[in-house]
């Protein structure tokens, strides 16, 4: 029998950075395009929640979870693999020991709490010698937590803006060598598996922050004058607590319009510095 883990290294492999509110439209694309999906969420209540919007999109899915019973779990497979939902949306635990055959792509909605859970839920395409997709939806907040799992999955990857015709085009295989670059030489860099290869995107410091603000709170604010890849709260690392600055990354331009907008402005009470983060901030002349 073939195990998970072989389905997974055949299939192409795409991480998307998406924004929350549009994971399901990007889902949605994805079973249109794929034909018969498997969706992973980490949580029952995000599974049913999934299958219903889904539903009011015109797409029939069914969920099977830990809080299904036998009988229902036995239909919701059925009606999939007899095509009559073109998506299966599962936890983790109901997933296993389910076989389906010519799945036509896994996304997953939630990304997985580790890599081995990542290569179970990837095994689920692209076996017993077809084509698979696994797609991956990343928002700004969890792209730390995927580089952390690239790297326990030695998969050379890009976390990419969404793009459809990347399923037939791009994707990474498990066990593929980086590819080679003018600055490689010699088999000690060949030998090393390299971060992903991402464009740097400009660092914003954001200081005299109130303490309870959150990452989702600069999310919040900064997400209103263009896109967020990165927001970062600085903590004490004995303590745990907020130290009152942190770091957002956006691209350049809307990261100037932010600063812009943003500098000396009142947030939780508190009038923030806004400013690049190698930038020396300005000292103030003496009379």
């Amino acid at each position: 029998a073939e195990s998970m883990d072989e389905g997974a290294s055949d299939a192409k492999h795409h991480f998307w950075l998406v924004d929350h509110h549009d994971r399901v439209l990007h889902t949605a694309e994805l079973i249109e395009a794929s034909g018969s999906t498997i969706v992973f969420t980490r949580t029952r209540h995000g599974a049913d929640r999934l299958s219903k919007q889904l539903g009011q999109r015109g797409m029939r899915s069914v969920a099977i979870h830990g809080g299904r019973s036998q009988a229902q779990r036995t239909r919701a497979l059925k009606d999939f693999s007899q095509g009559r939902a073109a998506a299966l949306i599962a936890t983790d635990v109901a997933a296993r020991g389910i076989h389906v055959d010519a799945v036509g792509a896994v996304v997953q909605f939630d990304p997985p709490a580790d890599h081995k859970d990542y290569l179970h839920r990837a095994g689920r395409t692209a076996r017993a010698g077809e084509t698979g997709v696994v797609v991956t939806l990343v928002t700004p907040e969890k792209r730390r937590e995927v580089h952390r799992l690239l790297d326990d999955l030695g998969l050379v990857a890009n976390i990419d803006d969404p793009s459809m015709d990347s399923l037939t085009e791009g994707g990474s295989k498990l066990g593929d060598a980086p590819a080679p670059t003018e600055k490689s030489h010699g088999t000690r860099d060949q030998r090393r598996t390299p971060r992903r290869v991402e464009q740097r995107e400009p660092s914003i410091y954001v200081s005299n922050l109130p303490w309870a603000t959150t990452p989702e709170d600069l999310l919040d604010t900064f997400g209103k004058h263009g896109r967020v890849h990165e927001a970062t709260i600085i903590t004490d690392r004995r303590t745990g607590r907020p130290r009152g600055f942190g770091f957002v990354q956006m691209p350049n331009d809307d990261a100037k319009r932010a600063i812009d907008a943003l500098h000396g402005t009142m947030l939780g009470g508190r009038e923030i510095t806004v400013r690049f983060a190698d930038e020396k901030p300005k000292k103030k002349s003496r009379r």
